[in-house]
């Protein structure tokens, strides 16, 4: 019983102050209000579409190192050596021509791809920062992003389409230098 007798007076108001202090701290954080559910799935979808084209313009990139023209030049020489007694070789030659088109648009249009890729990655993060600042606004952010899955899906189909038709030119070129692998 000891332990309750304060030998100042003023102790008792100075512990009385410091628990209503954290009383009141600790009930201003519970009553904090969290972020709104709408904000969090805006940015879960935003950090989805990021992903999506982080990963194509990844794609677009590691193929900067790919020498675009000595492939055309490889797809000239077989061209070159074909012989037209053979009885595939309109078809095979139309290949090959439509391959060198392909991997020619490809060597003009994949600086553009890059960089609409990265434009679309900033929108996203200027998107993500307006969310995140003003949790309130869900309506307006909701057509933002609505605005930007559509240019990003716009994009995808774009970037799917280069990435695709080049992966099959490089297939080609793999089974016309290397006739012998199945």
């Amino acid at each position: 019983m000891m332990v309750l007798t304060f030998r100042k007076p003023f102790s008792l108001i100075l512990v009385l102050s410091v628990l209503t202090s954290l009383l009141a701290l600790s009930l201003l954080q519970g009553c904090k209000s969290s972020i709104p559910k709408q904000t969090v799935l805006l940015l879960q979808q935003i950090d989805s579409l990021h992903t999506v084209i982080k990963k194509q313009q990844t794609e677009l990139e590691s193929l900067t190192h790919t020498d675009i023209d000595s492939l055309i030049t490889v797809l000239s020489n077989f061209q070159l050596q074909e012989k037209s007694d053979d009885a595939f070789f309109n078809a095979r030659n139309e290949s090959i021509q439509n391959a060198k088109k392909v991997l020619q648009s490809f060597k003009t249009e994949l600086p553009v791809l890059i960089s609409e890729s990265k434009l679309q990655t900033d929108q996203l993060a200027q998107l993500q920062q307006i969310v995140a600042q003003k949790p309130a606004d869900s309506t307006a952010q909701q057509a933002m992003l609505q605005v930007q899955m559509k240019a990003i899906d716009e994009q995808k189909l774009k970037n799917s389409y280069y990435l695709n038709r080049v992966n099959a030119q490089l297939l080609l070129i793999e089974k016309l230098t290397n006739p012998a692998n199945p």
